[in-house]
């Protein structure tokens, strides 16, 4: 999954919460400032029955 957004407090972890609601594991990830922006690639693994 990618995400590039404004930088904010509490995404990180609205984006964990989002993917624990579903059931999922979050892998990996690289998190960067990008031209004024948080931008996140994210490796998340979440069974079939669950998305």
């Amino acid at each position: 999954m990618s995400f590039i957004g404004e930088g904010r407090p509490g995404l990180v972890e609205r984006l964990s919460d989002t993917i624990s609601r579903h059931l999922g594991n979050w892998l990996e990830s690289r998190m960067v400032h990008l031209a004024d922006k948080f931008a996140s690639i994210l490796t998340v693994s979440v069974a079939l029955e669950h998305q």
